[in-house]
């Protein structure tokens, strides 16, 4: 039976990518070559994980340049307690734009943000993201017009968007609505 040192450095990489971060940081506590392992920055996922606002003063196209990078990313408005990354509403508009042009994001959340006072144009960005969840993480806040949806559907059928998988449990308003 072989050990996991003896498994190539492809697999070990393989698996470390896939450990939840709780178990990630344990992971790394166990040898010198374990925590090298997991201290590459495809490993590390960034979150805000016990870290409320921490993003909030970051330069904000360094920033969405970052986060652009990432394959998973779960995003939620400044002033949030969930445990995710927290943006400004010029941090998230400016990911989406970066978005728009390219990115190597394939799963994105996001919850509690302002989505409305997105432009329509620059909120169909999402729809280069493979899977994406809208939720409203118990907020009013999450909500997008029928604009934004109809902007975004246009996108998905004008042109061959990688989208395959649309989530939204927050509210879909009118833009006549108060």
């Amino acid at each position: 039976m072989s050990q996991f040192h003896d498994l190539p450095e492809e697999i070990k990489l393989l698996i470390f990518q896939h450990l939840p971060p709780q178990n990630l940081k344990m992971a790394v506590l166990v040898s010198k070559v374990w925590k090298v392992i997991g201290d590459i920055p495809t490993v590390r996922r960034i979150g805000g994980y016990h870290c409320n606002n921490c993003f909030s003063t970051v330069e904000p196209n360094l920033l969405a340049s970052v986060l652009n990078r990432l394959v998973e990313l779960f995003v939620v408005d400044v002033g949030s307690n969930s445990g995710k990354v927290a943006l400004t509403s010029k941090q998230l508009e400016l990911l989406l734009t970066a978005t728009a042009k390219k990115t190597k994001i394939a799963t994105l959340e996001i919850g509690g943000t302002d989505l409305f006072k997105t432009s329509p144009a620059l909120f169909a960005s999402i729809s280069n993201v493979r899977h994406v969840m809208i939720s409203s993480l118990g907020y009013a806040r999450s909500e997008v017009g029928l604009k934004h949806v109809e902007a975004l559907f246009k996108a998905i059928t004008d042109e061959d968007k990688p989208l395959r998988q649309l989530e939204v449990s927050g509210k879909v308003v009118s833009e006549e609505d108060p």
